[in-house]
C-alpha cells in the first residue's frame, strides 16, 4: 500500500457536530447577520427627530429582539447544524423553493443595506462635525472614510 492511499483512508471527512455552539456563539452569529441594520445605532440623528425622547426605549425594544432572534439561531442550530444559516432552517421547515427564495432576499437585503447604512453614516457625520466642529465637508467624503476604515479593519 503507498503513503497517498493510506493517508487519504486515515484522513477523516469534517462534519458539523450537534450541540458545538452555544448561547455565546449564537450572539455573535447574530449580530453578524444583523450588523447592517445594527447601523441604527449611529444613525440618531433622525431617529432622535422621530422618536424624541423615546429613543432609549427604542434601543431597548431593538436590544430584546436581537436577543430573541440569538436564541432561535441556537435553538434551530442545536436541532440542524449546518452552515447555510437562515437559507437551510427555511429550507428543511418550508420546502426548498422557499429556502431558494430566503437565500436571494438575503443576498439583496446584503448588497442594500451595506451601502445604505455607510450613506446614513456618512449623513450623519456631515452633520455631527458641522455642529460640533464646523467641519462642512460633503457627506460623500465620509461615506469613502467609513468605507475605507472598514475595508482597513476587513483586511
Amino acid at each position: 500500500m503507498s503513503d497517498a492511499t493510506s493517508s487519504s483512508e486515515a484522513t477523516p471527512t469534517p462534519a458539523l457536530r450537534r450541540n458545538a455552539l452555544g448561547l455565546r456563539h449564537a450572539i455573535v452569529i447574530s449580530v453578524a447577520v444583523m450588523s447592517p441594520a445594527a447601523s441604527i445605532f449611529f444613525n440618531t440623528i433622525p431617529q432622535a427627530g422621530q422618536v424624541g425622547a423615546a429613543i432609549p426605549l427604542c434601543y431597548v425594544v431593538g436590544f430584546v429582539v436581537a436577543l430573541l432572534v440569538a436564541n432561535q439561531y441556537s435553538e434551530f442550530s442545536r436541532e440542524i447544524p449546518s452552515s447555510g444559516s437562515a437559507y437551510t432552517f427555511v429550507t428543511e421547515g418550508l420546502g426548498q423553493r422557499t429556502g431558494f427564495i430566503t437565500a436571494w432576499v438575503g443576498l439583496i437585503a446584503v448588497a442594500i443595506g451595506v451601502p445604505y447604512s455607510f450613506i446614513l453614516l456618512g449623513a450623519n457625520l456631515q452633520v455631527l462635525m458641522i455642529r460640533w466642529f464646523g467641519i462642512n465637508l460633503h457627506w460623500s467624503f465620509w461615506f469613502v472614510l467609513a468605507l475605507g476604515i472598514a475595508f482597513a479593519l476587513c483586511y
